[in-house]
């Protein structure tokens, strides 16, 4: 067999072989053989039938078998003697072999290139502290009654921090808000009908209309008003934004928030058994929230260090490939918090760019973390998927034996299973071999940009 190469661009090659008449009827003589020895014919004995019966016979079969088994010849001595590092066969040309006849077949590939590895041990990280504090376990006790609380309706005005039960309807220029195309998705903006609001709740708490939000405070049941809403530049609703709304408000039950007392029935409820052991386990479970924090940021200096001690360009079809997860992870996200399709249309070719930008680390990432893998012989065993299909089955809620029986008769998402417990185990490796420095563990966040539309 020849081979030539094409360089199509740095990462991706065209590589064609071409097979003598020679190489093709020997491949074909072998598959006959086979057939022979299985093959039962009448008036012969099975494995004595002559081959030009069993070629005969078995014609449409024997052809199939060549047409595999040529094309596993043509892969293997394409990725063999080519010298690249195949990433991915791209394009394969069909193959249709002839005993006797000279064949060329073109493998069309994406290639890691050539590069190499920088030193990956003693990379720099930063470890956060783990301490807690006394404010930390007070915010945190608090935080958990605040989410035991009881709801108890009362008959006056509300305050803040109580829920309201509120019907609200929007208007611009007298036009319901509620009518705009754009807001149909956006049903939040426009008319809510016995909805529940945290009276005077700010930030991240305050979910809805601002001015709607601010203006239950004082407002008891079957109070009603109006109240002047001007909606920001910015708004996530294009149609919106920079114009002034008049919202229509009615107050129909007003709740007042009440916290559990720190008693024993309190504590039996979270299986503790007095004050003192509920703090200790508040303050252990913060703890352990915060050395898992910390091992997630370590892992992300670590990889951004190494990152940065090399350049290469990353294969096409696996770029092509993340760069549409990370574009459908930004558009399921954005959805969610209510930003409209429209406003994907209009930033496509930015979102898109911001998405091939984090595609491109993260298939780098995966290349670097491979070849170190391959270096330092880290590899899934036995234990591994035993510890990964556990997980995976306690988080599906599925049985371990017949998730293990799954991956059996898939072998694709055993090899993803795999991957995903070597890198993890590889990014084990370079966090135990950092150098690790006492500091506030901060990194800028990996790969958010473009995460708000």
């Amino acid at each position: 067999m020849n081979l030539t190469k094409t360089d199509l661009s740095e990462t991706r090659k065209k590589l064609t072989v071409e097979l003598t008449g020679s190489e093709v009827s020997e491949a074909e003589d072998r598959i006959v053989a086979g057939f022979v020895r299985e093959a039962k014919l009448p008036g012969f004995r099975p494995g004595k039938a002559p081959a030009s019966h069993v070629r005969k016979r078995y014609a449409k079969e024997i052809h199939a078998e060549l047409r595999r088994d040529i094309t596993g010849q043509v892969v293997r001595h394409a990725v063999e003697e080519s010298g690249l590092e195949v990433h991915r066969i791209i394009e394969l040309d069909p193959v249709d072999p002839a005993p006797g006849q000279d064949l060329t077949v073109s493998v069309t590939a994406d290639i890691v290139p050539p590069f190499e590895l920088p030193a990956y041990k003693g990379l720099p990280a930063q470890k956060g502290s783990e301490d807690v504090s006394e404010a930390e376990v007070d915010a945190a006790v608090e935080q958990l009654r605040r989410a035991r609380s009881d709801f108890n309706v009362v008959d006056r005005p509300a305050q803040p921090g109580d829920y309201v039960r509120v019907t609200y309807r929007g208007s611009i220029d007298g036009q319901p808000i509620a009518d705009f195309e754009s807001v149909k998705e956006n049903p939040i903006w426009g008319t809510q009908e016995n909805t529940w609001e945290e009276a005077g709740a700010e930030g991240d708490a305050a979910v809805g209309v601002p001015e709607v939000i601010a203006a239950v405070v004082g407002m008891a049941a079957g109070d009603r008003k109006e109240v002047e809403a001007t909606f920001s530049d910015d708004h996530p609703v294009a149609e919106l934004r920079g114009r002034q709304a008049t919202y229509a408000i009615e107050v129909s039950e007003v709740r007042e928030r009440v916290l559990p007392e720190l008693n024993e029935e309190f504590f039996k409820s979270l299986q503790v058994e007095g004050p003192e052991a509920f703090r200790d386990r508040v303050e252990e479970d913060l703890r352990s929230r915060k050395s898992q924090e910390n091992q997630e940021r370590i892992r992300s200096q670590v990889m951004e260090a190494l990152a940065g001690r090399v350049e290469f360009p990353v294969p096409e079809s696996s770029l092509e490939d993340e760069t549409q997860n990370v574009m459908r992870g930004i558009m399921e996200q954005n959805m969610q918090r209510g930003v409209p399709m429209e406003e994907f249309e209009k930033r496509k070719e930015e979102l898109f760019a911001q998405s091939r930008e984090i595609a491109a680390r993260r298939v780098k990432m995966d290349i670097l973390l491979n070849r170190i893998a391959e270096v330092e012989k880290i590899d899934a065993s036995e234990e591994d998927f035993s510890r990964a299909i556990i997980n995976e089955a306690v988080r599906n809620r599925t049985q371990p034996e017949q998730l293990a029986k799954e991956l059996r008769e898939d072998r694709e998402r055993l090899q993803s299973l795999r991957r995903t417990i070597v890198i993890n185990k590889t990014l084990d490796f370079l966090v135990n071999e950092a150098t690790m420095e006492e500091g506030d563990g901060s990194t800028a966040e990996a790969e958010r940009p473009g995460a708000n539309a």
